[in-house]
């Protein structure tokens, strides 16, 4: 999700709206913008602007918390995987609706849902980040040194290799990876699976061959 600025937070709101109106999906929203960058630190920010748009669309809110990604001690940057390349719990709670939340004033909207992530999972103040994968990490950062793969495609990439059970288009992907040529074909799926192709394998990566092209 990219971040969200203050300066566009009303224009963003404004697309939100329309698209959940128009598709009837539904919208995810890192409450604090910004990462956390220790497991110990618990939500303390809240846009109501968002709780503002909940009410007038009638959707309700459903608080989110992620445990076990973050390490005890805070990271200077932002990361965007869990610590180690290991795992997280997503704890999902039940649903805040526009009724609970429209008689609060503004002030008591944000502590609702802010209590209502924090008492999610374990403690704050006990969270631990979960083992890490040094084999995965050591397979996803190896990818990205050798074809110029950003770490973010590289971990996809990596993610897509292991799984026992992928489509056929994912499989073939993989396939086309070990032996260092991918063949796609020139349909409209044929280019969105090179496109994909081209991103996970890198400048450097495995060859990439459309159909109709040397």
């Amino acid at each position: 999700m990219e971040r969200v600025h203050s300066v566009s937070l009303p224009g963003i709101i404004r697309e939100m709206s329309a698209e959940m109106t128009a598709s009837g999906r539904s919208v995810m929203v890192h409450v604090e913008g910004a990462m956390a960058h220790s497991c110990r630190t618990p939500v303390r920010k809240l846009s109501g602007a968002f709780l503002d748009m909940a009410i007038e669309l009638g959707r309700p809110v459903v608080p989110v918390r992620f445990v076990g990604g973050l390490p005890v001690a805070p990271v200077s940057g932002e990361i965007d995987f869990p610590v180690g390349m290991g795992q997280q719990d997503v704890h999902i709670g039940v649903p805040i609706t526009p009724d609970d939340l429209r008689p609060l004033n503004y002030r008591d909207r944000r502590q609702q849902v802010i209590d209502a992530i924090n008492h999610l999972g374990p403690s704050n103040e006990v969270e631990e980040p979960l083992p890490p994968e040094p084999a995965f990490a050591t397979a996803a950062h190896v990818w990205s040194e050798g074809t110029g793969a950003n770490l973010g495609h590289a971990v996809l990439f990596c993610i897509l290799e292991q799984l026992p059970d992928i489509c056929p288009e994912m499989a073939g992907l993989v396939a086309g990876a070990r032996v260092g040529e991918l063949r796609v074909s020139s349909t409209p799926e044929g280019r969105w699976l090179a496109e994909l192709a081209r991103r996970l394998f890198g400048p450097r990566g495995p060859k990439l061959t459309r159909a109709g092209l040397a």
